[in-house]
């Protein structure tokens, strides 16, 4: 929405999405990726968030590029859990 741009409010759905994630984890149920099927216009956005191309071959010829985040990847190794410790206690 147009009105939410630039607002931080996709960055608050992905933060509370890895948050998510994370808490399941925690409990014993495995989710290790999150992907989105990206406006093109907003690769940028996932891209600078940490998120991946999905390079398969099915994934190639989609109007919207699908992508993928590495729950694991962003929460222990990328640093970035340190801007989003209050959602995953």
């Amino acid at each position: 929405m147009k009105e939410c741009q630039g607002q931080g409010c996709g960055t608050f759905i992905i933060s509370v999405v890895v948050g998510l994630a994370h808490k399941l984890n925690k409990q014993g149920i495995g989710c290790r990726f999150i992907t989105v099927d990206a406006y093109p216009e907003r690769i940028d956005f996932y891209i600078k968030r940490g998120f991946k191309h999905n390079i398969h071959k099915d994934y190639q010829t989609r109007a919207h590029p699908s992508l993928k985040l590495d729950v694991w990847n962003w929460l222990y190794e990328s640093g970035k859990n340190k801007e989003y410790n209050s959602l995953l206690k």
